[in-house]
Order: C-alpha cells, then structure tokens, then sequence
C-alpha cells in the first residue's frame, strides 16, 4: 500500500516548561511518570510530536509536522525539544538523575507497512554533562496498529543495547497499550502495561489514562498506576498551537511533578479556542491561477492549486463566524470564462451567509469586472480605468508567409469544423470555422453582459451599450452605475463597518491519525498533451505528457485509500495516442469501481474531452469551452524553402514511402489517402468513446462533432455534460458518490511533484530548449492530432 506523507516546516514558534516526575525511579532506568511530556503518553493514543519518545511508530499516522518545546517547574529540571514531520523527527532531552545532567539526542521515525499498522524505532545518543560516566548509545523499537477510527494499539521496547548510566545500566524495558474512543474522538481511554527485564511478570506496572474534551479546544487529561501516582491537567488547543498544564501526585505528595507545555503545528485543530475576533476576510486575486499541482520546490503542505485554492478559502471564510465580509483585491485576474464563473459562484455562495463583499479595481477588464461585480460593492482607484471593451477571437493564419518561403502544408481534418489545420493552409475562417466562432463569442459575451446586468441591476441592453464605448473612467464608471465609491486604498479601510481587514489563509486542519484517511485524488491534466513526460517547452509552455499522468493513475488505482478520484481538465487537446493512453488509465479506475468525477476548467476540447468523455458525471461551466470531437493530421514539406536557400537533396529508399516523413517532398495522392483513412479511423474511435461515456449513438454523437467547438451552455443541451459547476462541486459529488466523511478524507494531487533536482533541471534554459527542439519534430511527423482551434479569447 502506498501512502504519502508530505513535510512543511512548523511555521510558528513555541515555548513550554515542563517538570519531570519527582516520586523515585529505579537507578537502572530513565526517569517516567505519567506526567512523562505532559499530553496523554499511552504508547497507542500519541497524537504530537512526544511520539518520537515514547512510540516513534506513531509518527507514521501523522500528516502534519510538529515543534514541542517544554521545561520543568521543579523535579528533575527535565527540558524536552522535539521536531517532526513526514514521519520522521528529531529531539533533545535534558534531564537530572541521581544528581547528573544528562543530555539525550534522539533521531527516529515510523513505517508503515500497510493495513493500518506501522513499525517505528530511534537512535538515543546519551551525554553525560560531568565527568562521572560516559557517553552511550541506545536503540528501541516500536509498533502501532490502527485499523479504524476507534481503537489503536501500541509496543515498544526500549534501551536495546541496555546502555550504562554510571554504574548502572539500563535495563530492557518493553510497554504495550491499547486506546479506545468509545463512539467519538472526543473522549479517549488507554491502559498500558510496563515490565522491566529481569523482573517478575507480576511486577507489570499497569497505567490507565483518561482525556476528554469538555469544550471545543479545552482538554481535560489525567492519568494514575498502581502505586497511586496520578496526574491531571488541562490542554487549551489554540487553532495551531496547544498549551496546558498537568500536576502529578506521587504517593499522596501533591505538587513534585508540575508542568506546563506548548506544542505548534503547520495544521490547526479542526476543534479548537475560538477568540471571535470580528474582521474583514482579505483575499487577493492575481494572475493566471494556473490548476497545477505544486512542485517540489514549494514546502507548502496541502496547497490547493488555482482557483480550487481560493474558492476553499472563500468557503471557509464563509463559514468562519469571525469571518464578517470579505475585501476581494483584483490586481489582474488572466483567466479564462470557465475559471471567472467558478470564483464567481464562490463568491455569491459567500454573499449568501449575510455576509458583506467589497471588490477593489485599480484596472480591469470586462472578465475581471465581470467577477467583481458579483460583489456587494465596488471600488475603483481614481487614476483606475473600465476598459471593458467586450470579446475577441484571433486567430494568426500562416499560409502567405509558408507560401514565400515556399514549404507545403498538407493536412487532413475529419469533421467539417475541425479548423485547427486552417491556420496553415488557409488565409482566412472556413465558413464553417466562422460559424462556430461567432457562436462562442455569442455565448460567451451574453453570459458576461447576463451576470453583469444582474449584478448591477441594469438592463442587458444598458450594459451593451456601455461595453460599446471602450472604456470608462472612474466617474464614468460611477455614474453608469458599473462601481459605487472611487477611492485610494488608503481610504478603503475607512468603509469597512464591521471590523479591519486581514489577509485569510486557508486553514489546513489535522485529519483524525488514529485511522488512516481515505483519500480523494485530485488529477491535473493542464496543458497540452503529448507522449513522454510531462513538462514545459519555449513553444507551448507546460505540457501534460501521457507517461507521467498514466503512471499516477495506475499509482492510484493501486493504491487501496484511493476511493474516489477528480480529474480536473484544462486542456485543448494534444497527440492522439496520448489521449488514449491517459483515457484508457481512467476506464480502468472506473472498472475497479472508483468514481471518476471529471472537472473541465476554462477549456476542455479535443483529447481534452477524449479523457473527460467517460467520467462518472462531468461538471463545466457555462463558459467552458469543450467538445471539438474530431482529428487531423499531416505534415509540412519544406524541401521548396531548401531549393530557395541553394540546398538540393538526393534520396535513395527501398519501400515506396519510405521517405514519406521525410519532409524533402510532398506527399502523394496515394499518401494523403492513407493519412485520410488512418484520421477516420480515430475520428471513429473517437465517435465510439463518446457513444460510450455519453450514453448516446454513434451516429448522434456523430452529428455533434464534426470537430465543431461547444460553449459549455450549449453542451449541457446537447448532453456533452452534466451539470454546471466547478471543482468544488465535482469534490463534493465525487465524496457523496463514495460516501467519504469530509471530516476525516483527505485531498491529494497527482502527479505527485519530482524531486528538487529534477525541478530544478526542468527550469534551466538549457532543458527549455531541448524540449522545444522535441515540440518542433513532431512538424515533421504524421502524428494524428486532437486539438481545438488556435483561438485566444481577449476580454
């Protein structure tokens, strides 16, 4: 079983004081009490980074890293540090005992081996801090077994190598336990039993322990053996931060064994103190908000890529009472319609709390006014500008350019709206090709003009007709009743009526570890496809490469926690075969019972919808633009622009096209026919995966393809999709369809990012350049292709 734990450096600082035991230990063992490091030490119930002293096993279960610093009050002046995370950790102890200082390095981590059971062990270094005694090294392993939410079991045995303290030496010691939640994890119980080598196995020391949360983030803690030691305590969870204080009693002597502690975390307590401090969520919007997982070199833990990072943020800040509005700060939104709808749907799903909404613009275009104006208020900067000009579509036509430099394009679509090749062998839009562009202008400019006028409460044919002048300056704006304040940003706080505005993170709470979580894949397909590894080149920029994706699907249809899985499509299409490749991984994921939830972002067309066609359900927006089913192929022969630079070549083959790819030449009649009956061929593949995914006939599907490009208010229609929404929706169907609690699954992204090195390989120039070299071969080969037309919308 494979399970990822990813590691992000403890943010937040922390301090504790914390008082060793002061009833009497054996001389041939460390000092223990149940007081040991303050939390509830059961060898099965660890939870914090103190696993790395008593259970490193445990280490396993936690997905988060932890910093725990604490000291004691009085007893053996016990100071402990420890640091974890993916698994691992590293710790300094310093204690006295027998009136010795003793420092004790500590290295060590867990295992898991699968089927909720993980195996641990640690190296100790043990110093002596006087000149009595030296130093001694020290080993102990450990196991944990949990194989649900409600029960966990643990061993250890320590001082393998019953290292010499002085003139003692420390005997073996071996421990188990067992943690019960009896029906919540707010209430846990442990009994654990200690027997040192060499003694009766009468003399087991049994330690039972007891913590319950009395209210959300107040722990109450205790623990008691048979000697009548005990101690209690109390723990105050503080979104990422913990404290408390525990008191132990030995043998009736109240206050020999106090302590006090703090623990921080890169994630919070999903149930914690909370101050209800009143503020303004502060978001900031800018860029391209690319769905990318993030590489190796961001230390980030659980980072939501691209839009899904914001609109969780919107979310939770909607349901943050804290949380009174939210001051959304543009600074240049360069996405397409499909990403603007799912943000602005996130945001009227805030304004639907009561909440209040302020969007600032310095600049903004009519994509970027169309997002803002979802908000309650408007704000422009008064040196700002509207340039909400409408939509346009380009399109570069390369024919009279190849013409002089005297290389042949010879292409063949399938499907009268496959224009992708026109650009090369025309010089203008096909009639078919018009149509279907003016059609997506159309849906795509009405749906903008739609939400504005609704926003705004203005009639579409006002918004036009403000769209008609170009651009607007501030008091333009203002009196056309597109924006309500012109102001400074300096001037913006003064607006706010209920409290200041602070910058929201996205909180990234601790799932339950006493159970390993399912998990949610979250697969992003960005970028053109191709064969090979994925990547980026100077000429298409990032590219998604069927090796790398084929490999993290078969991980994940492997991987037994995977229950569900989100593909998350932003792509126009790419080589044929890769398509297949990666559409063939998704059918056998949805044959292993696993529901494949597909998410189109701005575009998913061509062996973008090849991949997407045979999803459980598929979710678009309005303005995504998708289908394009169809194929072409062909080559350029550039022997004319050889002629031209005083270049002759010669060529000897045996078989009669075996300089077909040459690219000395033009292609055949005979050659073309071939190419013709290899793209119907796929274009009938095609037609078939659709029939399938769809549920319709081939000759239906048939109808609507042709190549022919589909806004996705119109795909919805023709059942090319199912529902509208983004990826916060297609999460939530797809955990519903495999009934997983969002409260203890996790997300995780695939392809999981490479090593450091490799990314920092893939970012040199010298790479961007052999990579670019490969992109431009593929102009020299038939390959079959499954991409949309070159359009680029301007808003």
């Amino acid at each position: 079983m494979n399970r990822t734990i990813r590691f992000a450096p403890t943010l937040a600082a922390s301090f504790a004081m914390m008082a060793a035991p002061a009833w009497a230990a054996p001389t041939d063992v460390l000092p223990y009490a149940p007081t040991e490091l303050g939390t509830l030490s059961s060898v099965a119930t660890l939870e914090d980074a103190s696993a790395l002293a008593i259970n490193p096993a445990a280490l396993t279960f936690m997905r988060s890293s932890e910093l725990f610093l604490s000291r004691s009050v009085n007893g053996l002046d016990q100071t402990n540090l420890f640091l974890t995370g993916g698994g691992v950790g590293t710790s300094w102890q310093q204690y006295r005992t027998g009136g010795r200082f003793l420092n004790n390095f500590t290295f060590g981590g867990g295992l898991d081996i699968g089927w909720g059971l993980a195996v641990g062990g640690r190296f100790s270094y043990l110093q002596f801090l006087d000149t009595q005694g030296g130093n001694s090294p020290n080993f102990g392993v450990s196991a944990m077994y949990r194989p649900n939410s409600w029960v966990s079991v643990g061993l250890t045995a320590d001082n393998l190598t019953a290292p010499p303290v002085g003139a003692a030496v420390l005997r073996r010691n071996y421990r188990a336990g067992i943690g019960i939640r009896p029906g919540t994890d707010r209430v846990t119980l442990s009994l654990d039993g200690t027997w040192l080598e060499g003694d009766p196995t009468a003399n087991i020391t049994p330690l039972v322990g007891l913590q319950a949360e009395l209210l959300p983030g107040l722990m109450l803690r205790g623990q008691a053996d048979a000697t009548f030691n005990y101690s209690v305590g109390l723990g105050l969870d503080v979104g990422s931060m913990a404290t408390g204080a525990m008191s132990g009693v030995s043998r009736g002597r109240a206050g020999e064994s106090d302590l006090v502690y703090l623990t921080t975390s890169d994630q919070d307590h999903r149930r914690h103190l909370d101050l209800h401090l009143p503020h303004m969520a502060y978001i900031r919007l800018e860029g391209e908000l690319a769905d990318v997982p993030v590489n190796a070199l961001d230390l980030r833990k659980d980072y939501y890529p691209g839009v899904l990072h914001l609109t969780r943020r919107i979310a939770e800040a909607k349901a943050d009472p804290r949380v009174t509005g939210m001051v959304l700060d543009f600074r240049g939104v360069g996405v397409g319609l499909g990403k603007l709808q799912e943000l602005r749907e996130a945001i009227i799903d805030f304004k639907s709390a009561g909440k209040t909404t302020i969007a600032y613009l310095t600049d903004a275009g009519l994509g970027e006014y169309y997002l803002a104006s979802a908000a309650d208020k408007v704000i422009l900067h008064p040196a700002g500008a509207l340039t909400i000009k409408g939509v346009a579509a380009s399109v570069p036509f390369f024919r009279g350019v190849l013409d002089k430099l005297g290389v042949q394009p010879q292409f063949v679509g399938i499907g009268k709206y496959k224009s992708a090749p026109e650009q090369y062998m025309s010089k203008s839009f096909s009639g078919p090709a018009r149509e279907e562009e003016e059609e997506l202008l159309d849906a795509q400019f009405n749906q903008m003009v739609e939400g504005i006028a609704q926003a705004r409460r203005l009639q579409p044919a006002e918004v036009k007709a403000v769209i008609d002048k170009g651009m607007l300056n501030p008091p333009q704006a203002k009196e056309k009743s597109l924006i309500d304040e012109i102001a400074y940003p300096d001037q913006v706080p003064g607006m706010f009526e209920k409290g200041p505005a602070n910058t929201y993170p996205l909180p990234d709470y601790k799932p339950n570890t006493w159970a390993e979580p399912d998990i949610l894949a979250l697969v992003s397909i960005n970028g053109a496809m191709t064969r090979g590894e994925s990547g980026s080149n100077l000429m298409d920029g990032g590219t998604v490469g069927s090796y790398t994706i084929t490999r993290a699907l078969r991980d994940i249809r492997r991987n037994d926690k995977v229950k569900a899985v989100v593909v998350r499509v932003d792509s126009p299409g790419g080589d044929a075969v890769a398509a297949d490749e990666i559409g063939r991984e998704l059918d056998l994921l949805r044959l292993q019972g696993k529901p494949v939830i597909i998410s189109m972002g701005d575009v998913a067309a061509s062996g973008g919808y090849w991949v997407a066609a045979n999803g459980t359900r598929v979710y678009a927006e309005p303005g995504t633009i998708t289908g394009s089913i169809g194929v072409y192929t062909g080559q350029f022969a550039y022997g004319g622009l050889l002629e031209k630079v005083g270049i002759t070549t010669e060529t000897i083959k045996r078989g009669e096209h075996a300089d077909m790819e040459s690219g000395m030449r033009p292609l055949t009649e005979t050659e073309i026919t071939l190419l013709r009956d290899n793209a119907r061929y796929t274009y009938g593949q095609f037609l078939e995966r659709v029939a399938t995914g769809r549920r319709m006939s081939t000759s239906r599907v048939d109808e609507l393809a042709q190549g022919r490009v589909w806004a996705g208010s119109r795909a919805q229609d023709i059942g090319l999709i199912d529902h509208f929404g983004g990826l916060e929706l297609a999460i939530a169907d797809a955990r519903k369809e495999a009934k997983l609690d969002p409260t203890t699954s996790v997300i995780e992204f695939w392809p999981k990012p490479g090593a450091i090195w490799q990314t920092l390989d893939d970012s040199t120039m010298d790479t961007q350049m052999k990579n670019t070299v490969k992109a431009l071969n593929r102009y020299g080969k038939t390959s079959t292709w499954l991409m949309m037309p070159p359009v680029e919308t301007r808003q």
